[in-house]
């Protein structure tokens, strides 16, 4: 049998809000899904005022499974909160190696 030489593919990336607790704000995710079985990076980009994005923190599924859900805590959380216009970009490796090309998501908040 042959070698994986084909890369997964991240078919879904979408930043969804979590359950409502009683005094405390919604909590954020990003979920998502991948056509084999691969582990995934997010990273996070700011646009900045000159239209730049600049990296401002990522996030890591390190199990492999076919769908994640990565919930956005700490500093990250917090730039996210204070607003802006923010570009995601997430890769998916599957256990051989082979990485997916980037799947961005544009979202204002």
């Amino acid at each position: 049998m042959g070698k994986d030489t084909v890369a997964p593919v991240v078919n879904k990336l979408e930043l969804t809000t979590g359950k409502k607790s009683p005094g405390k704000p919604r909590p954020l995710f990003f979920e998502l899904a991948y056509s084999e079985r691969s582990t995934a990076t997010v990273s996070v980009r700011r646009q900045q005022a000159n239209g730049k994005f600049k990296e401002i923190g990522s996030l890591r599924a390190n199990e492999l499974r076919r769908r994640a859900s990565l919930r956005i805590t700490g500093e990250l959380l917090a730039q996210i909160r204070a607003g802006g216009s923010f570009r995601a970009f997430a890769v998916a490796t599957d256990a051989a190696g082979n990485g997916s090309t980037p799947k961005r998501l544009d979202f204002t908040r």
